[in-house]
């Protein structure tokens, strides 16, 4: 009997709420509470919260924030969100806290939180995608073992530290280099073996050779570490034989943290020799984890180091910590429990001529699988219905094999999962770059990643979209220009600037897990493309009336790429040809309504985008518009 709220149904789980009054300069908050069935499908749970409404905005919301508690009877195991980069709290082995938060935003998707529970010491799910029955597939796998406080006994580990000591490296970045090591001595387990190797002109170990981890070899570590000071010039290839030279055992995992600031000065200096006298010299499959620091580091070195020895470049900018970046990665490194790890599939049984069932996977066999650490493994695939998943590897050198009963979709049944297709081109499109970077110029790389680019409207440093008003379809030629003048200006170079920040960028593309690209790539664009200001577009999709010939999107709907062209949504598989003669049909009449009950829930999603659109449907290309 106080200020009343009305609550009214509107249809179609559409709720219309309204308050009354609400004074100047106050505030009223509007609680709703509900229940809802979470879709599962193939052992894996679904839950949607609509969002895209809000792209109708008039402004972005100034702070939104979502927390979603998860408790399950059994095991959590992976937790997922394709369309945003979540935090993910665990606590205890059933319970979990999903966070998400942006400021000045403007949704432009619903927010999905796939997981499953369950039994084991590794859980694997299988999301698959097949838009046509004739067409590849693609498929994201997730796998997530055993919280470390679940594990029996912690895998044994080589843990190898190679610092750069030279001149360049003095004053806080050598204090931030000690603690980085500092971290990782501290978090080092009982057994596991352990050097630490600093370098300038010359190159010192703690010991002659690896040690056993406890109390005494700690405490006489730190000491070396907390001895080391800078001067002097850079030996990096007498570092990294120094430390190669030290690794006998094939069946213990191992990692090398090599950290620099510089280029080599001192010994071989060319990228080239360095990198092919440390991958000779890797015998054991170590996996190599390169820190570049600052602006003056060579960083071709390191991303091919990095590549070649199986593991991962990070790039530490000057106002950035680098221990933040180090512990970061340990963390994730600290405790294996699956080393050596293969993905394949065990059946159906395939004749060698159609070729592997699984293909272009990224990461690529073989990988390493860390407690408390979800695995995502995307894919193409060539087979259709049930099959089952092997991931075989070693467990302290003992050899393991889980299974997984899986199912591929066999043709297009909806879009739920289409967002598997878009992540597998872009980890491609990261690893061409990669590619093109280390191996040169090469025309059919430089084709590929502009056409998997248009095709799937991924947005990066190296592509933007963009077209004259009388445009019908992506320029492919367009696109193929503005990437190599980006990709001339970011990686032409070894070290610099501009060399660093793009390879940075290459690497953010390489390691994408989520479709929450609009900051992680759009803003990259936007910045490093040399696209002028208010051109490079964003991945938003948020429809408002152009003012300007750049494109409104890419916009990413039903597992179709649309683009926006001359005042209307244009379906980027369409040829100019079948846009020029699509049948026109008037919104809202009564072949519009006919058109939708032939062709359902694919159908409704494309046409309910507001303003003129040019899509197929079935065998007939439409072009629906407003009266």
């Amino acid at each position: 009997n106080q200020d009343p709220a009305l609550l009214e149904w509107m249809g179609s789980g559409l709720f219309k709420t309204s308050v009354f009054p609400v004074p100047a300069g106050e505030s009223r908050t509007v609680v709703l509470h509900y229940s809802q069935i979470c879709r599962t499908l193939h052992g894996v749970s679904d839950y949607l919260l609509p969002l895209t409404t809000a792209r109708y905005t008039e402004r972005p919301i100034e702070k939104f924030s979502l927390t979603v508690h998860l408790t399950s009877s059994a095991d959590l195991k992976n937790i997922y969100s394709p369309n945003h980069q979540v935090s993910v709290e665990r606590d205890g082995a059933r319970r979990a806290k999903v966070t998400y938060q942006r400021q000045q935003w403007i949704p432009d998707s619903d927010f999905r939180l796939l997981f499953d529970a369950g039994d084991g010491p590794v859980s694997g799910k299988l999301l698959s995608y097949r838009a046509e029955k004739d067409d590849q597939g693609y498929f994201a796998f997730f796998a997530t073992p055993d919280l470390p406080q679940t594990a029996v006994a912690p895998v044994s580990k080589t843990v190898l530290l190679v610092v750069d000591r030279s001149g360049s490296m003095s004053g806080q970045k050598m204090e931030q280099a000690r603690e980085s090591l500092r971290f990782v001595l501290n978090h080092l387990h009982d057994g596991d073996l352990f050097n630490v190797i600093a370098y300038d002109s010359v190159v010192e170990s703690f010991r002659a050779e690896l040690q056993r981890y406890g109390d005494s070899t700690r405490e006489e570590a730190i000491g070396f570490v907390n001895g080391l000071h800078a001067g002097g010039s850079t030996n990096i290839n007498g570092a990294l034989q120094a430390a190669l030279s030290q690794l006998h055992d094939k069946q213990q995992p191992t990692y090398i943290v090599f950290l620099t600031d510089g280029i080599p000065t001192v010994g071989p200096t060319s990228v080239a020799e360095i990198a092919k006298n440390a991958q000779a010299a890797n015998q054991v499959r170590a996996r190599m984890f390169c820190f570049g620091v600052g602006y003056d580091v060579n960083s071709r070195l390191l991303d091919r180091l990095s590549r070649d020895n199986f593991g991962n470049t990070s790039f530490v900018r000057p106002n950035e910590q680098i221990e933040g970046a180090v512990s970061k990665l340990y963390e994730q490194i600290e405790s294996p429990v699956l080393t050596n790890a293969k993905l394949y599939v065990a059946s159906p049984e395939r004749a060698v001529e159609q070729g592997a069932s699984i293909d272009r996977m990224y990461p690529g066999s073989p990988f390493d699988l860390f407690a408390g650490q979800q695995l995502m493994v995307v894919g193409r695939s060539r087979i259709t219905g049930d099959a089952t998943l092997v991931i075989e590897g070693q467990v302290n050198g003992t050899a393991k094999r889980y299974e997984f009963p899986v199912h591929f979709s066999d043709a297009f049944t909806d879009s739920t999962n289409s967002f598997v297709a878009r992540l597998w081109a872009i980890r491609r499109v990261g690893d061409l770059l990669d590619m093109l970077d280390i191996e040169g110029k090469n025309e059919e790389l430089i084709h590929e990643i502009v056409t998997l680019a248009t095709q799937h409207g991924i947005v990066t440093p190296y592509t933007s979209f963009l077209a004259e008003e009388n445009d019908h379809a992506p320029n492919v030629a367009l696109q193929r220009e503005r990437f190599l003048g980006a990709f001339a200006k970011h990686l032409s170079a070894d070290s610099g600037p501009e060399s660093f920040e793009g390879r940075a960028d290459k690497l953010s593309i390489r390691q994408l897990n989520t479709l929450d690209a609009s900051d992680q790539l759009g803003r990259l664009s936007g910045r490093d493309s040399g696209v002028a200001s208010g051109e490079a577009s964003s991945m938003s999709g948020v429809v408002n009336a152009p003012t300007t010939t750049a494109v409104q999107g890419p916009m990413h709907v039903a597992g179709r790429t649309l683009y926006f062209r001359s005042q209307c949504w244009v379906d980027a598989a369409l040829t100019d040809e079948e846009q020029r003669t699509a049948q026109q049909l008037v919104r809202f009449s009564d072949e519009f309504f006919r058109l939708l009950e032939r062709h359902g829930e694919q159908a409704s999603k494309l046409l309910s985008i507001d303003g003129d659109i040019v899509v197929q449907l079935g065998d007939t290309v439409y072009k629906i518009v407003n009266r």
